[in-house]
């Protein structure tokens, strides 16, 4: 006989009683519960237990979930339903986190888990401190870090709790706040803003004002509060304070980074880049743990998506893949949205549209920018690949979200003929005082520049990129540089011709490898080399285009180019 909480389970019998009452359990929901139970305190996959329940037939894993959904349904009559703990792509653990089950538990492993952790092995971590029976508050901590470089930052803010509960009863403020912040930057980055700003407050209320990490890590998290409500300058300033009063090599490098970023939204464009640059160079010379490395790495990618600087963000994103492997057992979704973007540049389109699919399929629905701005990339790809009604869906369930789908919704609306539509579209986006419409300003400008210029309205091209030269201290990126040449192209009447000037966009797509880029601008090239009479050119031209566009799977533009050819 069994027995856990106010349940007694009575195998050779096969009866499961609460409080002298007789539980009526099918078969396999019994012999489910009697396996959790004897291996109480470690995680069962999903595979040996469907093994254990049907060792002879083949079933989906449909049939294991809803003979757990039946357990849980019994636990719930003796108040023990959150003792069946699910543990996403691994399995379940029959929790031994109440005191009434603490005969099932085994010996403590807890150094066992330290060294699991040693070795990044996060999964191993989890199922070593699930089975410990006692834990100290550093161990709720390594728990929760173990969640967290699983990609499942959810999963950790319970733990978090914890520790920062028994911190504070301790009286280790410091550590408490600490462990307050991690608890806002997680809410925050999942969409939980409310919640995000109460841990916030409550960090900031044990932490006396003197210089340290603490304080830092709390000036770091209050400035990411400033982007995220468009306030960019008190951001800047924020991250500022937090640097100065960091300590350590990784808190210094983790703040510095977004000092960099910060000024590269304002503007000061060289500035910023030198300061990621060495704030990725304190991460990879020092001993940085798991968690702040991908957030300077996940900083670095961000601003490159935000600027369009695929070729850094090519270089940044490999670097971001090997440090993965290196610390983490998984990626977040916010990771994977990161690279897909940049895939959409430099890989093939079907590829990066694979990978969008995936980081789809992990967020969260309560993760709203990231849905938003997923949907948003995955529009761009699919215009790309010449899938325009997808992508127009996708715009609009970006800006369903409460997101927005530009600048590639606008590029859709101008080639359809609504013009007007699409410049409302930009001028929303320049007009919006949100984090990420400052942080898009260039990107977004530099389109307005080229959709005005082949629509003939000249002021308001000339406009924008003024506009964008005077806002920035220089080209935020070769990208940036390539459309807007490509808008001077359209607008240009003698020297540089337009010929010389879609040359130049083309080699600087070319340059920075974004070869989809490369052909549509080729395309436009031969049309105008068509235009002069030079055969010749057009065709060397198209055939460059046609392998790149084939290349990279741009179907309506490689069909395109195979219409003008066939002129040729």
């Amino acid at each position: 006989m069994k027995q856990f909480g106010e349940f007694e389970l009575d195998e050779p019998s096969r009866t499961l009683v609460l409080k002298g009452r007789a539980l009526a359990l099918q078969p396999k929901v019994f012999d489910l519960l009697a396996y959790l139970l004897a291996h109480a305190g470690r995680v069962v996959s999903k595979q040996e237990l469907m093994e254990h329940l049907w060792p002879d037939v083949h079933v989906s894993e449909g049939s294991l979930q809803r003979a757990v959904s039946l357990l849980r349904r019994a636990l719930r009559e003796g108040d023990l339903e959150h003792a069946l703990k699910s543990f996403s792509g691994h399995g379940y653990r029959f929790a031994l986190d109440r005191p009434v089950l603490a005969p099932l538990l085994p010996a403590s492993q807890r150094e066992e888990a330290r060294a699991a952790a040693a070795a990044r092995d996060w999964a191993r971590v989890v199922e070593l401190l699930a089975a410990c029976t006692e834990l100290g508050v550093e161990d709720y901590e390594l728990w929760a870090l173990a969640y967290e470089c699983l990609g499942q930052p959810g999963d950790a803010t319970p733990y978090l709790r914890t520790a920062v509960e028994r911190h504070e009863a301790a009286g280790a403020r410091e550590a408490a706040s600490r462990c307050a912040t991690t608890l806002s930057k997680i809410h925050l980055e999942r969409s939980e803003s409310a919640l995000a700003r109460g841990w916030l407050a409550r960090a900031a209320s044990l932490l006396e004002e003197r210089p340290g990490d603490a304080l830092a890590y709390l000036r770091w998290m209050e400035a990411r509060f400033a982007a995220f409500e468009g306030r960019a300058q008190v951001a800047l300033e924020r991250a500022e304070q937090a640097h100065a009063s960091a300590g350590s090599v990784p808190l210094r490098a983790l703040t510095l980074g977004y000092v960099g970023f910060f000024n590269i939204s304002l503007g000061r464009t060289r500035l910023g880049l030198e300061q990621q640059d060495h704030a990725a160079a304190l991460a990879m010379s020092s001993a940085v743990d798991p968690i702040t490395g991908g957030l300077i790495y996940c900083n670095i990618l961000w601003s490159c998506r935000c600027f369009a600087d695929w070729s850094r963000g090519h270089q940044w994103s490999d670097g971001f893949e090997t440090w993965c492997k290196a610390n983490y057992a998984g990626t977040t979704a916010s990771c994977d949205l990161h690279r897909a973007e940049v895939l959409g540049a430099r890989a093939t389109l079907p590829e990066a549209l694979h990978a969008i699919e995936v980081a789809l399929a992990k967020l969260p629905t309560s993760d709203a920018w990231a849905l938003g701005d997923a949907h948003r990339v995955r529009g761009d790809l699919r215009a790309a690949i010449g899938d325009l009604d997808g992508a127009r869906e996708d715009y609009r369930s970006a800006y369903a979200i409460g997101w927005d789908g530009e600048p590639g919704n606008a590029v859709l609306l101008a080639a359809a003929g609504d013009l007007e539509g699409a410049l409302s579209a930009l001028d929303r986006v320049l007009a919006s005082a949100s984090w990420f419409g400052l942080q898009r300003r260039a990107w977004i400008l530099a389109h307005k520049a080229r959709i005005c210029a082949r629509a003939g309205r000249v002021e308001q091209a000339e406009a924008s990129i003024e506009q964008l030269t005077s806002c920035f201290d220089g080209w935020p990126s070769s990208a940036i540089h390539a459309i807007v040449t490509e808008a001077q192209a359209a607008l240009a009447q003698g020297e540089p011709s337009p010929i010389q000037l879609l040359t130049l966009a083309r080699q600087l797509w070319t340059s920075i490898g974004v070869e989809h880029h490369a052909a549509r601008v080729r395309l436009e090239l031969a049309q105008r080399l068509l235009a002069k009479g030079d055969r010749s050119g057009a065709s060397i031209e198209l055939a460059c285009a046609a392998e790149s566009a084939k290349r990279v799977g741009a179907g309506a533009l490689e069909n395109a180019i195979a219409r003008l050819s066939a002129s040729v």
